[in-house]
């Protein structure tokens, strides 16, 4: 038996299916980044590394802050020391969301993942399930460039009246990062750290607030008694990258 913590927002398929609520883009682009961080952690920082090979948003759930956990592992596959491909007997996967090479080879990477990412970050961009099946029939045979910018197009006429500038230009650059996930040959797919990376970059920086007002100087300086409290190490962000781990999707993607 498996048990779960219990995550009150269910699963991204109910805020993108048709006629669903449509969460605001603060929360849609909290939840790609989260998924793409999990992804990340799956393929590498994970021990062994594990390729999930079924990302779709039922096996997304969303707790009450909508941090979103990578669920359904039944297909998973895990990669030995210095493993880089899998062998895979049958098909697994799920039509819509399972890359090219699921169906045409024997062996698949983690790119795999990634490809399955592709189709359900232009979900939560559009928030419209299927929306991704135009972008890979276009990649066949159009450049990767074209087929963003018709995505941008239709962006701009579906969000265009509700969103603002701001949030329209995160969603594009959002575009851009899952049009190149949804490359046919996964040697020139991004990996999640890169992903992780842009999308990272692309959510907008809230407002400043109000300036704190500084108290009144005094002839005094207050000297507080001494406590037994313990500070607590503030969390690191992980999206912070050394020099060597510069993303290689700077060849897809404008700055």
């Amino acid at each position: 038996m498996l048990v779960y913590e219990f995550m009150s927002n269910g699963s991204l398929e109910h805020f993108i299916e048709l006629g669903a609520e449509r969460l605001n883009w603060d929360k849609r682009a909290k939840v790609a980044l989260g998924i793409a961080k999990g992804l990340q952690y799956l393929h590498e920082d994970c021990n062994p590394p594990v390729i999930h090979c079924d990302i779709k948003p039922p096996n997304i759930l969303l707790d009450d802050k909508f941090v979103a956990k990578i669920s359904d592992f039944g297909v998973a596959k895990l990669l030995g020391a210095d493993q880089t491909h899998t062998s895979i007997l049958v098909r697994v996967g799920t039509k819509g969301y399972m890359a090219p090479e699921m169906t045409s080879s024997e062996q698949i990477t983690s790119k795999v993942d990634v490809y399955s990412f592709g189709v359900v970050l232009l979900e939560i961009i559009f928030c419209r399930v299927g929306i991704a099946q135009q972008a890979m029939k276009d990649l066949w045979a159009d450049k990767m460039n074209q087929v963003v910018e018709r995505f941008k197009e239709q962006l701009l006429e579906d969000m265009g009246d509700v969103e603002d500038e701001a949030n329209i230009q995160s969603m594009q650059k959002f575009v851009e990062v899952a049009i190149a996930c949804l490359q046919v040959d996964p040697c020139v797919r991004p990996t999640m750290r890169d992903v992780a990376y842009f999308l990272a970059r692309a959510i907008p920086t809230p407002e400043p607030t109000d300036a704190v007002p500084i108290p009144a100087p005094t002839d005094t300086i207050p000297i507080s008694e001494p406590t037994d409290a313990v500070l607590t190490p503030q969390p690191i962000d992980n999206t912070t990258f050394s020099p060597d781990q510069k993303p290689m999707l700077y060849q897809y993607l404008r700055s």
